[in-house]
C-alpha cells in the first residue's frame, strides 16, 4: 500500500466518520430534547440498581456520554494523525485506523434508545448487534496483527494482513449468536457466548501487550512508552465501553486520552528518528 492511497483511504474515513456521526448525533440529539429517547426498562435496569455513590450509580447518559466520547474522538484523532503522519510509512498507523474503526462502531449502540430497539426483535437490531460485535472483535485484532507481521517482509504485505484483519472479524461477528431478547443497560445486545467472548478479549489484550513488551525490551525508549500507552489506552476504551455511571466515563476518558497520546507521540517519535 502506496502513501498516497494510505492517505486517500484516511480521508474517505474521516468523511465517513463525519457523516455517520451527523446524522446519528442529529436524531439522538433532536430525541433527547424532545424527550423520545427511550431509557431502559425497569425490568433491564434490575440488575443494576443497588446502593453505589451517586457517582458511581447507573446513569443511562453516563452511558450516552461514553459512546458519544468513543465516537467523536475518531474524527478529531484521524485528523491529528493527518498532519502528523501524512508521510510516514508505519505499519501501526493503518492498524491504528482500524482500531479507530472499531471505536465508530459503537455508534451502533445508540440506535437502540433513539429507535425503541429495547423491546424488539427486529432485524435491525440484530444487523446493529453484529456490527458492534465485529469492532469489539477489531479493536484487540488491529494491535495484535501489527505484532504479528512486523517483519520487513510481512510489512509489505499491509493490504493482505488488513484483509485478514477485517475477514477475521467479520467472521466472528456472523458466527457469534446474539440473543436479542436480553439487552444489556449498556446499550448492548447480549451474546450466546459472553463468557467466551470475554476471555478472547483477555487474550487478545495480554498478547498484544506481551508481544510489544518484548519487543520494547530490544528497543528504545519510545518502543517502551508505545507498550506503556497501548496498556493505558486499551484499558480506557475497556472502561468507556461497559460504563453505566459518570465515574467510570471519566476514568475511562481520562486513560483513553492518556494511552492515545503516550502511543500515538511515541509512535512518532519512533519513525521520525529512525
Amino acid at each position: 500500500m502506496t502513501i498516497q492511497v494510505r492517505n486517500r483511504f484516511v480521508i474517505a474515513f474521516l468523511l465517513l466518520s463525519i457523516l455517520s456521526i451527523g446524522i446519528t448525533g442529529g436524531f439522538a440529539l433532536r430525541m433527547s430534547l424532545t424527550g423520545e429517547m427511550q431509557e431502559p426498562s425497569q425490568s433491564i435496569l434490575a440488575a443494576v440498581q443497588g446502593t453505589a455513590p451517586a457517582f458511581f450509580a447507573y446513569r443511562f447518559y453516563a452511558v450516552v456520554c461514553s459512546v458519544c466520547f468513543l465516537v467523536i474522538s475518531v474524527p478529531v484523532i484521524t485528523c491529528l494523525m493527518i498532519f502528523n503522519f501524512e508521510k510516514t510509512q508505519a505499519q501501526e498507523y493503518v492498524f491504528f485506523m482500524f482500531f479507530l474503526g472499531a471505536c465508530l462502531t459503537e455508534i451502533s449502540r445508540l440506535f437502540i434508545p433513539v429507535f425503541g430497539l429495547w423491546e424488539n426483535n427486529s432485524s435491525f437490531l440484530i444487523s446493529s448487534a453484529r456490527i458492534l460485535l465485529f469492532g469489539r472483535m477489531l479493536a484487540p485484532a488491529s494491535f495484535l496483527f501489527p505484532v504479528l507481521f512486523s517483519s520487513a517482509r510481512q510489512n509489505q504485505d499491509t493490504e493482505r494482513n488488513v484483509i485478514a484483519l477485517v475477514a477475521l472479524s467479520g467472521v466472528f461477528a456472523v458466527l457469534t449468536p446474539v440473543n436479542t431478547a436480553h439487552i444489556l443497560p449498556n446499550c448492548t445486545v447480549e451474546t450466546g457466548q459472553a463468557t467466551l467472548f470475554t476471555f478472547y478479549v483477555a487474550i487478545m489484550y495480554i498478547l498484544s501487550f506481551l508481544s510489544l513488551a518484548i519487543m520494547a525490551r530490544h528497543g528504545g525508549r519510545e518502543q517502551r512508552l508505545m507498550t506503556l500507552g497501548y496498556a493505558i489506552l486499551f484499558a480506557g476504551y475497556l472502561i468507556l465501553t461497559g460504563a453505566l455511571s459518570f465515574g467510570a466515563f471519566v476514568v475511562g476518558a481520562v486513560f483513553f486520552v492518556t494511552g492515545v497520546y503516550a502511543y500515538l507521540g511515541n509512535l512518532h517519535k519512533l519513525y521520525m528518528w529512525n
